[in-house]
């Protein structure tokens, strides 16, 4: 039987609370195929997204449930028909990726579109839980590509454009999502020009 390929995403998110609307965050993601070298990106979201989610004393688990997300829409072809494992370091981002929903509408679209994608992909995807303190992409989620032990992986890094879309989906009608999703998975983001290979520097959002 044809065994599919395997691909690792590995994702953490930092947010540091600030005025309304101008906290600091920042998302990391690696990519780790089952051939070729893992690669990854920094991103620095914009002031605007915040205003498209519900307020709260903090959007640290829409940070880390936009990591997953925001790799699949970069290079969807690298997920296609493949066995996806995805480790992320918290627990509410995790419950609602599993579940592909949650109480909280915003929460609800990220997890939805995400599910959704991978279905369009014809992926099956893992999602585990991993301690903060052995998550590789931590430091990238504080430094950016900078990040020393990233680096010492051999893990290509680099700043990445932050994909519009994701505004789209959290306003985006539930009824809707889905045909929206379909659009975006034959559709890449901003690595489109670069894919798996070495990458090339991005705006920081």
């Amino acid at each position: 039987a044809h065994k599919p390929r395997r691909v690792c995403i590995i994702s953490d998110a930092s947010w540091e609370p600030g005025p309304w609307l101008q906290p600091k965050c920042l998302l990391c993601w690696m990519v780790i195929p089952a051939e070729g070298a893992p690669w990854g990106r920094s991103i620095e979201p914009p002031r605007e997204l915040w205003s498209h989610c519900k307020e709260r004393a903090t959007q640290i688990t829409v940070a880390e449930l936009l990591c997953p997300l925001l790799a699949l829409l970069a290079t969807p072809e690298s997920f296609a028909a493949a066995a996806v494992s995805a480790f992320v370091d918290n627990q509410p981002a995790m419950a609602v990726l599993v579940k592909g929903s949650s109480k909280a509408s915003d929460l609800a679209q990220l997890g939805a579109a995400t599910n959704m994608l991978l279905a369009l992909l014809r992926s099956t995807c893992w999602f585990e839980w991993v301690p903060s303190l052995s998550n590789m992409a931590d430091g990238g989620s504080r430094t950016g590509p900078t990040d020393r032990a990233t680096a010492a992986a051999g893990i290509q890094r680099a700043w990445q454009d932050f994909d519009p879309r994701i505004i789209e989906i959290l306003r985006c009608p539930l009824d809707e999502l889905f045909a929206a999703v379909q659009q975006y998975a034959s559709s890449p983001g901003p690595l489109s020009s670069a894919g798996p290979g070495p990458p090339r520097r991005g705006a920081r959002g």
